[in-house]
């Protein structure tokens, strides 16, 4: 793809927003490693960031003061972890009038596909302790005269570059913090659309946009992605060559083109607007139906003018289950049933934990959407 510009991301950080951590506390992550970043296709630069050993990373972020701290807002995060050139190494840091410089990048084991590890961060008075863990071996980095300020605060993971890697489980030692109550934002105002939150069975959200909408499936890890952008007063970018309900991303992953609903295309196979149809501002209508054993998932794209028994824009919708999304289940657990509606944590046999999930009304344990749980027994 050439472009003007080096068009690598930066890190990007999911924020647990029900802790907000002050004093002494430990977080731990486990996760597995898929692979380190690929070569670059024919038409990307390889003197691209992305492309650089050490760019790609994992790690945990910490001492967010709102759970919108990110690239360029990141003024009071400390975010670390591992780099994929081998090192423990912080990534990014508060700027401040301190003069204490960050920790130096240390050596780390190195990971291989299929590699499970475990990030630690540990903070007990202002002495804070990190330790990485894979392939039998460890480092532990230990820093001493931390402040309060790049300690308390929100924790997430954190992430950068073409790294391919999973968590499967996080870890709170919270101490004396308590888990906040966190409420759900239902939605007060919006664009006039009808009655449409009225007439849909299960859970209806409605993101609105004036732009480009599409409805897309990544065929590898069947991820369901859906694009409303970018902003343009008049429109957003043109389709790439070889553009189709079956296609090529410029990384080369096979995608299935749902819907299209774009200023100069109608269909996902580019045919335009028909005479006298509205302008194209539209916005996507998602249903989750989580009642059923396999929950039910719906995806429209509509116009604002649009009821919600109208045919929906774009050519095209998405309606599914939740077993045929997401990477394929690999859980081996026999069929578990407990408590109804119980909150059910899978843990490793020394307590570690692995992951959390809760049963249905009949006491039964969803195993179907659990991946990489074995049973050993």
């Amino acid at each position: 793809m050439e472009t003007e510009y080096d068009p690598s991301q930066p890190e990007g950080i999911l924020w647990r927003r029900d802790w907000k951590l002050a004093g002494d506390y430990k977080i731990t992550l486990h996760g597995t490693f898929r692979g380190k970043i690929p070569v670059a296709p024919e038409g990307d630069s390889a003197g691209w960031k992305m492309y650089q050993p050490g760019y790609g990373f994992f790690g945990i972020a910490i001492g967010g003061k709102n759970i919108f701290e990110g690239y360029g807002k990141a003024r009071n995060t400390t975010i670390f972890g591992w780099k994929d050139d081998a090192k423990r190494a912080v990534v990014a840091a508060p700027k401040g009038k301190s003069k204490k410089a960050a920790a130096k990048p240390i050596d780390a084991p190195d990971l291989a596909a299929g590699d499970t590890f475990t990030l630690s961060f540990e903070v007990k008075g202002n002495v804070a302790t990190s330790t990485f863990k894979a392939q039998a071996k460890s480092v532990t980095l230990v820093e001493n005269g931390l402040s309060e300020k790049r300690t308390d605060g929100y924790f997430e993971i954190a992430g950068r570059g073409l790294t391919d890697f999973e968590f499967n489980g996080v870890g709170t030692d919270a101490g004396k913090n308590a888990q906040l109550k966190i409420g759900v934002a239902d939605c007060c105002a919006c664009y006039p659309l009808g009655d449409t939150l009225q007439k849909r069975a299960g859970v209806v959200t409605v993101y609105g946009d004036v732009h480009n909408g599409s409805i897309i499936k990544n065929k590898e890890h069947r991820l369901i992605e859906c694009s409303f952008g970018p902003i343009g007063r008049s429109g957003g970018r043109a389709v790439i060559p070889g553009f189709g309900p079956s296609m090529k991303d410029f990384d080369g992953r096979e995608l299935d083109v749902f819907a299209l609903y774009h200023k100069e295309h109608a269909t996902p196979d580019l045919k335009g607007h028909a005479k006298g149809d509205p302008f194209y501002w539209n916005f996507l209508e998602m249903e989750f139906d989580p009642s059923k054993p396999d929950p039910a998932i719906g995806m429209r794209i509509r116009n604002m003018i649009d009821a919600p028994d109208e045919k929906p824009r774009g050519g095209g919708a998405l309606k599914e289950v939740a077993s045929q999304s997401g990477r394929p289940p690999t859980c081996k657990l026999p069929a578990i049933n407990t408590l109804l509606h119980a909150d059910v944590r899978f843990v490793h046999t020394d307590g570690s934990p692995i992951r959390g999930t809760q049963t249905r009304a009949d006491g039964v344990v969803p195993l179907s959407g659990l991946s990489w749980l074995i049973s050993r027994a």
